[in-house]
């Protein structure tokens, strides 16, 4: 069970803090809810069962540590882009899906570097929309940064690395 302040990973929402848990009445029944606030919509609430499957599949934020490993790793990744639309858009609602913060940051990374040479299709910008609000929320909140600013610095970043190669 999460604690209130601590700050987690929602599957749809991105990074969330958990402001409250309490409790409900759903169907005559008494159930804890986690209330989250995500980081991009503070003025919005998600309310989860503390029992339901999908809290299986929040996890809490990687430490600042873990995150810099991980970032670390992701920049020495050599990533190529999958040529098949349909191998692609599988790999990517997979990546999601599995929530783990490697597999879409190296998902956001083919999809950036692809969108450099040239524009993305619709369906490929529909899953990078979803995977960068993934990540990018989760740096910031462990970062305590502005999440606009973590796109533009990776953006950049791309720029650069495109240009030295």
């Amino acid at each position: 069970m999460y604690s209130i302040h601590d700050k987690v990973m929602h599957p749809t929402e991105g990074a969330c803090y958990i402001e409250e848990i309490m409790t409900m009445a759903v169907d005559s029944k008494d159930k804890e809810y986690y209330k989250l606030v995500p980081i991009l919509n503070e003025k919005s609430s998600v309310f989860l069962p503390v029992t339901s499957q999908i809290s299986g599949r929040i996890r809490l934020v990687a430490s600042p540590d873990e995150l810099s490993d991980l970032l670390t790793k992701l920049e020495e990744l050599d990533i190529e882009w999958i040529a098949d639309s349909k191998t692609r858009l599988f790999a990517c609602a997979n990546s999601i899906k599995s929530g783990d913060f490697f597999e879409i940051a190296s998902l956001v990374k083919m999809m950036l570097l692809q969108e450099f040479e040239k524009p993305l299709g619709s369906k490929d910008r529909d899953f990078l929309n979803k995977a960068q609000k993934l990540i990018f929320s989760e740096i910031a909140i462990v970062q305590s940064r502005p999440y606009e600013d973590i796109l533009s610095e990776t953006k950049k970043w791309l720029v650069a690395d495109m240009q030295t190669q």
